[in-house]
């Protein structure tokens, strides 16, 4: 009976962590719809191990199958994890990106400093040539 009650729980507090890793996912992509819908069914299965857990406290019902709670547990840590994976690779992704980004900027500071020295050597060039005429060589 204990060993069920804890599986419960630790499946609860799994689906919720998937919940919240889902609604922070939304920040990292911008992606909005599809990390709503898993967090949805994530707090939709959190519902529905808490109703279990208080029909098998309340002896209200026999209680819930084990190996189907475990199965229900093991669906929970997979569904962490794998959002976790999900979340490490999109800030990885935004991470490069803004990299990206930053090296971009620096090749056009490059190439616009080096027009400018370019043009600041041929316009040096041209004066040179001026003044050669100017005061023969």
């Amino acid at each position: 009976m204990v060993v069920l009650l804890c599986v419960l729980v630790l499946s609860i507090a799994l689906q919720l962590t998937a919940a919240f890793l889902a609604i922070r996912l939304i920040r990292v992509t911008g992606w909005k719809s599809p990390w709503l819908l898993i967090a949805g069914a994530a707090v939709l299965m959190t519902v529905r191990r808490m109703v279990s857990l208080s029909q098998y406290s309340t002896w209200e019902s026999r209680p819930p199958g084990f190996t189907a709670e475990l199965i229900a547990l093991s669906i929970s840590a997979l569904l962490v994890f794998g959002i976790a994976l999900l979340d490490r690779h999109f800030r990885a992704a935004k991470q490069a990106l803004l990299e990206l980004d930053s090296h971009a900027d620096q090749m056009r500071q490059a190439q616009k400093m080096e027009a400018l020295g370019q043009l600041a050597a041929g316009v040096a060039h041209d004066m040179n040539n001026l003044l050669t005429v100017i005061f023969g060589s």
